[in-house]
């Protein structure tokens, strides 16, 4: 399907582009995925970004973004690696040759400690901030030192 972006899609878009860490707040199905992707995408074709991960809710994490991926004809090229299921299966995940990897919130301690703390990745998405309000949580402190390493 070819992506006409609405205004509020294109200005989101170039939010991201301009803005190397930022957030977008648009309501459920107002496309900031796919407005998500484009950035992404544009990034990589100007040689910003060769790799990203996103962390998402597991079910968003199982679907969405490769969905989103397939979809819109200009992101069909992407390749997509779901870090899903067992250890084994996530290890192979994350050994894949793929643009974007898509991880569920709840592994991301596992990952961290599989990169031995490294992240090897050009940008980090979040998906669904609230499940990064608790500075306690181990997924909070993860990700607070995966983007000191991302600068």
């Amino acid at each position: 399907m070819r992506f006409e972006p609405h205004p509020y899609q294109t200005d989101a878009i170039r939010w991201v582009l301009d803005h190397p860490r930022c957030a977008l707040f648009l309501d459920m199905g107002l496309g900031k995925t796919v407005s998500t992707l484009t950035a992404i995408c544009q990034l990589m074709d100007e040689g910003e970004l060769s790799t990203t991960l996103v962390v998402a809710p597991k079910k968003v994490a199982e679907s969405t973004w490769s969905a989103e991926c397939a979809k819109w004809d200009h992101l069909r090229h992407l390749r997509v690696s779901k870090v899903m299921g067992t250890a084994k299966q996530r290890a192979e995940a994350l050994a894949a040759d793929a643009d974007i990897y898509v991880v569920g919130r709840d592994s991301l301690v596992w990952m961290e400690t599989h990169l031995k703390r490294r992240f090897p990745f050009d940008a980090l998405v979040l998906d669904e901030l609230t499940s990064f309000k608790n500075p306690q949580a181990q997924r909070f402190k993860v990700v607070k030192r995966w983007t000191a390493q991302a600068d």
